[in-house]
């Protein structure tokens, strides 16, 4: 979730390392992220390996795994034979990437970080796989439900949210983030302003944000949510806040299935809506 290096401040491009490949007959993802795109622009049979994090789509969970989302194996990967790989800059760090380019696999390098980073993303990788036009075919239809979203909400009340990704330590989504955009969306203010991306927060943080709602997304973490947020009660912080658990993954990941994550959102801050 944190940056390990970056590609250039405010700049959100892909970037290749090693030569560009001739042809792309075989496709190793260092990112849950990139193995959705690259499945939604119609490529899923090139893939030969992923993360041991994959599960989206479902047919990628029976491929070889090349390690973790920040820690990939680059022997792991160069035994597979690709003929690209796919990363996002928190793939294992800069370190990696250069050794698998050194090596002779091209490594595409794609953001993830905003929104635009997501379009940015969804073109490079149908480009380099020769699925431009289902690449454009996808971000149109993301566009359109982003906008479709935005006008459903736009006559609601303004609310005020904290989205939590961890809770040991406590990581919030801040600014700059995809999921902070997808908060904009909802006519809802993400309360976290500074500190980063994903800062980590005290309870005296929380006590000065005073959110209407805590969307609690560190699914599948320990403390488990109910103890813990009684916790922080407890200590008088958050009484007023409604606190939501989110467990749709898609709302963590830039990828195709961001309306769904928009829409679990959505539901979350206002469950009464239609």
């Amino acid at each position: 979730m944190y940056a390990l290096w970056t590609l250039v401040a405010a700049a959100a491009a892909p970037l290749w390392l090693g030569p560009h490949p001739a042809a792309v007959r075989r496709v190793v993802s260092l990112a849950p992220s990139t193995t959705e795109i690259l499945c939604a622009v119609d490529a899923c049979p090139l893939l030969v390996g992923v993360t041991r994090y994959d599960a989206e789509p479902p047919e990628v969970a029976a491929l070889p795994k090349i390690g973790g989302f920040i820690d990939p194996d680059p022997e792991a990967v160069l035994a597979l034979k690709p003929d690209l790989a796919l990363a996002v800059p928190t793939s294992g760090g800069r370190n990696r990437l250069d050794t698998l380019a050194r090596l002779g696999v091209a490594v595409l390098v794609v953001p993830g970080q905003s929104l635009d980073d997501l379009f940015v993303a969804i073109d490079a990788i149908g480009a380099a796989v020769g699925r431009a036009a289902a690449a454009k075919a996808l971000a149109t239809r993301l566009r359109a439900g982003l906008d479709a979203e935005r006008a459903r909400h736009a006559r609601a009340s303004p609310v005020r949210v904290l989205l939590v990704v961890g809770r040991r330590p406590l990581v919030a989504a801040g600014p700059g983030t995809f999921i902070a955009e997808l908060l904009g969306h909802l006519n809802a203010t993400n309360v976290v302003t500074t500190g980063g991306p994903f800062p980590s927060l005290d309870l005296e943080a929380l006590a000065a944000f005073a959110p209407d709602v805590v969307i609690d997304a560190a699914f599948g973490e320990t403390p488990e949510l109910a103890p813990f947020w009684a916790r922080i009660r407890d200590r008088g912080v958050l009484r007023a806040a409604r606190v939501v658990p989110v467990t749709d993954d898609a709302v963590l990941r830039p990828g195709p299935r961001l309306l769904s994550g928009l829409a679990a959102l959505g539901r979350a801050l206002r469950p009464e809506a239609p």
